[in-house]
């Protein structure tokens, strides 16, 4: 069983590699609690979240723009509007390996 000091240690590095994910990342401290853990977590998704949305505002639900072409990974994703007629360009979803997998 782990202990709660390597537990808190291990879920620093989770924060830790989910801060460096940021332009800017947030001042971290090691978590005393579950609830600091799940608190900062959500912190950190909301910063990279925000920090997407900064990147591709202009991509609505709706794509007013039409310059909206969404990327993940190896994929490529096109559509018009609500995505009704969504397109999806990459490798094939069962021959992926860890070459695509990041």
């Amino acid at each position: 069983m782990e202990s709660s000091d390597a537990y808190f240690d291990r879920k620093l590095e989770e924060l830790k590699l989910l801060n460096s994910c940021l332009a800017a990342p947030l001042s971290l401290d090691r978590p005393g609690s579950v609830d600091d853990v799940i608190r900062r977590k959500f912190q950190l998704t909301a910063a990279l979240r925000a920090a997407h949305e900064m990147q591709e505002w202009n991509a609505t639900e709706t794509a007013w723009a039409g310059s909206a072409r969404p990327v993940s990974g190896p994929f490529k994703f096109r559509y018009d509007y609500q995505r009704a007629d969504l397109a999806v360009k990459g490798p094939s979803f069962y021959a992926l390996d860890k070459r695509h997998v990041s």
